[in-house]
């Protein structure tokens, strides 16, 4: 996925940055989840509103990821 990648000090207040991003500081990358919103504060802070995109409709259908996530999860329980 192309992820633009924006540098701290060149952003001003009030910018809004959509994700998928990448903003690098010279102590802390961040990363700008896809769905979700970054914006410079008037103090140089930054607020990231989670699930600013549209939603997607959740279903029972899990990636490979998540199904092996949860299945290991489920393996730790069950041998306890």
């Amino acid at each position: 996925m192309d992820t633009p990648v924006f540098l701290l000090e060149e952003l001003g207040c009030d910018h809004s940055i959509p994700g998928p991003a990448i903003l690098i500081d010279k102590n802390s990358t961040i990363v700008v989840e896809p769905g979700c919103t970054a914006s410079i504060t008037e103090f140089g802070d930054i607020d990231i509103a989670v699930g600013s995109g549209t939603p997607r409709p959740v279903g029972p259908e899990l990636d490979a990821v998540q199904l092996s996530i949860f299945s290991h999860r489920f393996m730790s329980i069950a041998v306890s």
